[in-house]
């Protein structure tokens, strides 16, 4: 009987990266965070109607601590089952063990589907109304307090650590006017905005759509009038830096840079007739603006 020396070994190095391939699958399951059955039960049944509930919108991941969920929570659009995920497990990050909070005695809006990864902690005052847009992601231990109203736009992205507060939780006595302020205003955050980790976003913050803000930075004004759309700013209080950014939403085009940026050092060079929208937002965002001028274009046909 004759060896093929060479097949032997291409078996051989096919079956290693088989086991590879079978290893790496086994790692990546055991480090997600497990479905919370039962967390996820109450939490449907005590907040949503009941058609809602038995569809299972939100899933709830690892430990949850249930404060109160005497508020309400709505959802806005189609139901699907698992389009609102808390607790979820950050394939970005490696921070554990904390364990996520809520307490609900006011008001939750979800626009769409929402991603709150692991260790955060919601806050909602009687009074209070959290209004989450569609496709947003909120990283590791971020922190909600609302006492007024806090509203994301559609496809924003918080980093880890991030706080955002729209009350100074306490009251602040002036000796000169024997006077005290109120201590809340709302949040309002526009569509497409990126908070890396660790922001601040304070008592009577708004951004317009397309902002970028830098790591660690404090917000605690209305930016709209000095920070235009695509503009990016940073500090401890936020300024504007620069204007005529936007970050990619994109995940095909990540993937694509990400591979363009193994083999070169220069900048790539965007070609316009892509279309911009196209290059740098995320495929739904794209598919619901065509989808908007299609209705408005038949509203105008209309009248």
């Amino acid at each position: 009987m004759r060896f093929n020396i060479n097949l032997i070994i291409m078996k051989i190095k096919g079956r290693t990266l088989n086991f590879n391939l079978l290893f790496g699958v086994v790692e990546r399951v055991c480090s997600l965070r497990w479905l919370n059955l039962w967390k996820t039960l109450y939490v449907n049944f005590r907040s949503l109607p009941f058609g809602q509930a038995v569809r299972l919108p939100i899933v709830v991941y690892g430990r949850l601590r249930v404060v109160s969920l005497m508020g309400t929570i709505e959802i806005e659009g189609p139901i699907k089952t698992g389009m609102i995920r808390l607790g979820e497990m950050n394939p970005g990050n490696f921070k554990d063990g904390v364990r996520s909070k809520i307490s609900n005695n006011g008001k939750i809006i979800f626009k769409g589907s929402v991603h709150f990864f692991n260790g955060f902690s919601i806050f909602v005052n009687p009074m209070g109304t959290l209004s989450l847009g569609h496709i947003c992601f909120f990283g590791d231990n971020v922190f909600f307090h609302v006492k007024n109203m806090v509203k994301i736009g559609d496809y924003t992205r918080i980093g880890d650590g991030s706080r955002i507060m729209d009350n100074d939780i306490h009251y602040i006595y002036n000796l000169e006017t024997n006077s005290v302020d109120r201590n809340d205003k709302p949040i309002i955050i526009g569509r497409n905005n990126w908070f890396p980790a660790e922001c601040n976003i304070m008592k009577g913050t708004v951004t317009n759509d397309n902002t970028i803000v830098a790591a660690k930075s404090h917000l605690n004004k209305d930016y709209t009038q000095i920070a235009p759309e695509y503009s990016f700013i940073a500090g401890m209080p936020a300024k504007l830096i620069k204007t005529g950014v936007r970050r990619i939403f994109n995940f095909a085009t990540e993937r694509m840079l990400n591979d363009y940026f193994k083999h070169a050092d220069t900048p790539f060079v965007f070609e316009e007739s892509i279309g911009v929208d196209a290059f740098a937002n995320h495929p739904a965002d794209i598919w619901r603006k065509a989808t908007d001028v299609d209705m408005q274009n038949t509203d105008d046909g209309a009248e």
